[in-house]
């Protein structure tokens, strides 16, 4: 979380080049004032890593980072979400391996947020929106190596990756297709 925030950090704090999409209608703050939260945030994950009680400052991350997308939905990302959700789990985990069935329960939270990742990405492609402008503008590049009628055809096929991406989330659940899961999503 920490490398992923300090790569996209135009994403969190200084000059934009696209609005900002808050939930809660405060006022922004400007650059840089901007700064406080991702730093707040870098350091309350930093002081998880080295502190004696890395629950209270994996908590406060939390806090920090469910702020800062609370004011700008456009940093809910599915990297994002994935972490959020692994410091939700390891906030209530203890660090304990000695009670087998209490960690084998936080095992199975932690391998159930890449599926619901998948499944929140594939379910968030169901809009027009996705098949209508940003398909064909992700599409674009192979305009230029295939016919017109190839690309008509590429596009119609991606209208069903939203699908594809939900299936991926469900079959990483389910034992039988599973495999099957994992090819596709690599």
């Amino acid at each position: 979380l920490m490398i992923g925030v300090l790569l996209s950090l135009p994403l969190w704090a200084g000059q934009r080049y696209f609005p900002a999409a808050p939930l809660l209608s405060l006022p922004p703050l400007l650059a840089p004032w901007d700064y406080i939260f991702p730093i707040l945030l870098l350091v309350f994950l930093f002081l998880a890593l080295l502190g004696a009680h890395p629950r209270v400052f994996l908590f406060t991350a939390l806090i920090v980072l469910t702020w800062m997308v609370l004011n700008d939905l456009n940093r809910l990302q599915m990297w994002t979400f994935v972490y959020a959700g692994m410091l939700l789990v390891f906030v209530f985990y203890d660090g304990r391996v000695d009670d087998s069935s209490k960690f084998t329960s936080y095992f199975i939270v932690l391998q159930l947020i890449i599926p619901s990742a998948y499944f929140f990405t594939g379910f968030y492609q169901l809009n027009p929106r996705f098949c209508e402008e940003v398909l064909p503008d992700l599409l674009k590049p192979l305009n230029a190596i295939l016919s017109e009628r190839q690309f008509l055809l590429v596009l119609k096929l991606g209208k069903t990756i939203p699908y594809f991406m939900m299936f991926i989330g469900l079959g990483l659940i389910i034992s039988p297709v599973r495999y099957l899961a994992i090819t596709l999503s690599v």
